[in-house]
């Protein structure tokens, strides 16, 4: 050891405190304990406690193992989305039944409840599987023709392009094949086309009367209401009072109403529902009604379908009443 490392030394035990008498002037031990008291004097406070090799190889293969698991779990969970997903996809393909005509010539096709559709070249209609049993919905695709069997429990109803058509019993076509719209036109009995929530612009219920079209432009924002043909007029009563169906088709207990004027009507179900119908704060001269109805069906069920169908609403008073008068 040179004088100069003698010193160092020496300068370093006066300062720091004595140390074992050693040749090696840089020996780990004298460091650590040379670095403590700097610390200690400088108001410092460190812990001088460390971890063995193993602990360290522990926490790397904790972190690797917990971020495997995230990854998997992660997997899992798209798989699971993707399978529920794909399973809804196929519950909708399931659910909905389509028919598509993909001829050149159009082709008629009979519903579970005895109505028919025919469908123009390239036309579809989409419908669910329980059709007739607690709904008519159908949507529509082109252009088609609809004959709808009478059925006074579940409307007939026709979506098109956000718009509606709904119908008890009567026969009318549908045309969506515009870009800018589509056309109703009426053949026989009564129809009244609602917008809904998807429709391009809300417009107030429309009432058609055989012979009718309605145009519906969604580009220009207007509704107008045309004829297509020689209006049909509702067919002639018995001027003697409407009388029930007493055949093997339709038992005694139906009423059956074709073209029949709307006094007429409620009338005969005043009669059958013994309740009184005041009509003084509407004229139905003008108005007709046709569809078929059981004595046992509910009171407040023909009211509601009647009124609908001609742009009505009704109210019952303390004294058993019915008052019918136009929608607000």
């Amino acid at each position: 050891m040179n004088s100069g490392e003698q010193q160092l030394r020496d300068s370093m035990e006066n300062e720091f405190g004595e140390k074992t008498d050693d040749e090696q002037l840089h020996r780990t031990d004298d460091y650590q304990a040379y670095l403590q008291a700097i610390h200690e004097r400088s108001g410092i406070h460190l812990s001088t406690k460390t971890r063995p090799m193993w602990y360290k190889w522990m926490a790397a293969a904790s972190v690797l193992l917990i971020g495997a698991m995230l990854f998997w779990l992660g997997g899992y969970n798209r798989d699971k989305k993707h399978f529920h997903a794909a399973e809804s996809v196929s519950m909708i393909v399931l659910d909905t039944l389509f028919i598509h005509n993909t001829t050149d010539l159009s082709k008629t096709y009979s519903l579970a409840d005895g109505s028919q559709v025919t469908l123009y070249p390239g036309s579809k209609i989409g419908y669910l599987a329980d059709y007739g049993a607690e709904s008519r919905y159908l949507t529509l695709t082109g252009c088609a023709k609809f004959d709808v069997a009478r059925d006074t429990i579940r409307p007939f109803v026709v979506t098109a392009k956000g718009y509606s058509t709904m119908a008890l019993g009567t026969s009318f076509v549908v045309d969506a094949r515009s870009n800018n719209g589509l056309e109703i036109k009426l053949l026989t009995g009564k129809v009244v086309v609602k917008s809904s929530r998807e429709s391009t612009f809300k417009m107030e219920d429309q009432y058609l009367v055989p012979g009718e079209e309605l145009a519906i432009d969604v580009g220009r924002f207007a509704v107008k209401k045309l004829l297509f043909g020689k209006l049909k007029k509702p067919k002639e009563k018995p001027a003697t009072t409407p009388t029930k169906i007493e055949n093997q088709e339709m038992p005694i207990g139906y009423l059956d109403f074709e073209g029949t004027p709307l006094s007429e009507v409620f009338d005969e179900i005043s009669e059958v529902k013994d309740v009184q119908v005041d009509l003084s704060a509407v004229n139905v001269g003008e108005l007709y009604f046709t569809g078929t109805f059981s004595e046992k069906d509910d009171l407040e069920q023909m009211l509601k379908i009647i009124c609908v169908m001609n742009g009505l609403v009704y109210e019952k008073t303390e004294a058993g009443i019915i008052v019918v008068k136009r929608k607000p």
